[in-house]
């Protein structure tokens, strides 16, 4: 139970006396106010129950559908017929409950997390560090363009103040640019998010009326960040100061011929896993103390995992998270030392299961499946596979199809599919997809190896996105011939 709510429920008397109090001393007594003026809400945190919706006629109909598959299964078992695992292999309709509702992926708010790790008493004042790494796409998305008439003038009356801000506190400042690939596993997200018209884009392009918009356009931003990234470069800094910013796949320097060779070329399409190659860079630079800029709840992850494998080179690693009263500095080294080097390597796992490439997949399934296992609360040691699960936890537990893991050929699909997704209902683990499968080519850098050109692994021969989603290859478990 949460402790506020646990202290306005035993407070809530007093609460309100002092605001009758409050209302005779300065509507009655001194009159300072009128007796008529409307009473402020007193907003406290209290136990809320969740109206139950009315389900429709195609929920109610997937209802029914299950429980004519369980029956169907329980008269098999009854009649004396053998149930293997074999039958769990297959999912009990076209749409595996674990993974999907009315036939669409679930989704969720993979920021949760923060909750579960972060400290609620974190100290407000800015720390002290040497060098900082800014996601750039972030910087765009926050810094409105103002009164800024054209990109020309954006950057050099919003941007670069603001760039340049961070000197004050930083000999270094690196920032890494998204770059935005036609076969990303990301694409077809972006597609969901929605889409605005597309525009060339230089200094000189007026700045659209909708920034939001403007901004969903893949090509927009690409172009965007390039002109950006190159007025970067030819910015004058203070004396002593030093930046470095991305261009696509390479990186460039102010002031120049500093060497690059431990960040470009760099085939990390997203800035998440690339910020941290900055910042193993940093490092090598002798900067013990660093600060990460970003609002993704999948940096904050990567950064209490990168700090175990930087711990030897650095002492402090910051991420200055969320915008407004959001705000907040996220002590990564912190929350690594409180949960040890073996968690924290492993929260990315906890966090995400990833959607690496076919081959990696095969080799890493049965991995995969005692992790989905210990998700779901199987701790036998017999039982080594997701079918197996289904079958013990159908027989012996009496669990429905809504609280089984997804059959294996269902849970292959899924990695496959790459779909970002997460399952909301509390009594599921969360089986998502978040894009973190590009952590693995960050790792080597961090370790110590002296090149980030490792392939990433967020791109797929499967293209942007599919026009249907193929949940399994074979017949629900309940169909005559499975039975």
């Amino acid at each position: 139970m949460p402790p506020d709510v646990v202290e306005n429920v035993r407070k809530v008397k007093d609460i309100g006396m002092k605001k009758y109090d409050a209302f005779v001393d300065k509507r009655i007594r001194s009159q300072e106010e009128a007796f008529t003026a409307p009473i402020s809400h007193t907003r406290l945190k209290l136990f809320k129950a969740r109206l139950s919706q009315p389900q429709s006629k195609s929920e109610v109909a997937v209802v029914k559908d299950q429980h004519a598959q369980v029956t169907k299964l329980l008269l098999a078992v009854h009649s004396g017929r053998e149930i293997n695992e074999g039958v769990f292999s297959h999912e009990s309709s076209h749409h595996p409950p674990s993974l999907t509702r009315k036939g669409k992926m679930h989704h969720g708010n993979k920021s949760e997390i923060l909750d579960c790790i972060v400290p609620r008493d974190l100290d407000k004042h800015r720390p002290v560090t040497t060098a900082a790494v800014l996601d750039g796409a972030v910087l765009v998305q926050m810094l409105r363009p103002g009164s800024a008439a054209t990109i020309g003038q954006y950057f050099t009356d919003v941007l670069a103040p603001y760039i340049l801000s961070w000197f004050d506190r930083n000999n270094r400042i690196d920032i890494v640019w998204d770059v935005y690939s036609k076969t990303s596993l990301k694409s077809g997200i972006r597609e969901q998010r929605g889409t605005g018209a597309r525009r060339r884009v230089t200094l000189s392009t007026k700045v659209p009326g909708n920034w939001a918009a403007f901004l969903q356009v893949d090509l927009n931003k690409q172009e965007l960040f390039v002109e950006l990234a190159k007025s970067l470069k030819q910015m004058t800094l203070p004396q002593g100061k030093e930046l470095f910013t991305t261009i696509l796949d390479e990186c460039v320097t102010s002031p120049a011929g500093i060497n690059t060779n431990a960040l470009a070329p760099c085939t990390q399409e997203e800035a998440d896993t690339r910020l941290f190659l900055h910042v193993a860079a940093a490092t090598l630079a002798r900067h013990c103390r660093v600060m990460v800029r970003s609002s993704d709840s999948d940096v904050v992850v990567l950064a209490i995992a990168a700090f175990v494998a930087l711990e030897q080179r650095m002492d402090e690693l910051w991420i200055a998270f969320g915008v407004h009263r959001h705000f907040k500095y996220i002590p990564a080294h912190a929350i690594a030392h409180s949960l040890g080097p073996s968690k924290a390597m492993a929260l990315p796992a906890f966090h995400a299961l990833t959607g690496p490439t076919t081959e990696i997949i095969k080799t890493s399934t049965p991995i995969l499946q005692r992790f989905v296992l210990k998700l779901y609360g199987v701790s036998e040691d017999d039982i080594r596979t997701v079918d197996a699960a289904r079958l013990s936890l159908f027989l012996h537990k009496g669990r429905d199809f809504d609280h089984m893991p997804p059959s294996s050929d269902a849970l292959h699909q899924h990695l496959l599919s790459g779909d970002g997704s997460r399952i909301p209902q509390t009594e599921h683990p969360h089986l998502s997809i978040n894009r973190l499968n590009h952590f693995i080519g960050c790792y080597p850098f961090l370790a110590g190896y002296p090149n980030s050109s490792s392939s990433s692994s967020s791109r797929s021969s499967y293209g942007s996105s599919r026009s249907s989603a193929q949940w399994y290859s074979g017949a629900p478990c309940g169909s005559p011939r499975m039975l």
